[in-house]
């Protein structure tokens, strides 16, 4: 959670193009949640022959939520 901190607190100043910083958000915490709940042990769902649990599809739909909020962002930057 304090890397997650320091990181926002040094791209802060950085990154000048809106909702950039929110999809960074949203993979970081992605990421974070998707390492959390290898380590649960939760009911688990076949999904192309790997065997993820509930919290992990969620993660793993928040970091690719992010990425595209990333390069969305970025795409519209160009146009303002």
């Amino acid at each position: 959670m304090y890397l997650t901190f320091l990181v926002f607190m040094e791209y802060k100043k950085k990154i000048k193009t809106p909702y950039v910083l929110f999809g960074i958000y949203l993979a970081i915490n992605g990421a974070e949640r998707f390492m959390v709940e290898s380590i649960r042990v939760n009911k688990t769902y076949n999904l192309l022959g790997m065997h993820p649990s509930q919290a992990q599809i969620i993660a793993i739909c928040l970091i690719i939520i992010g990425l595209c909020t990333i390069m969305i962002a970025r795409k519209n930057a160009h146009r303002l």
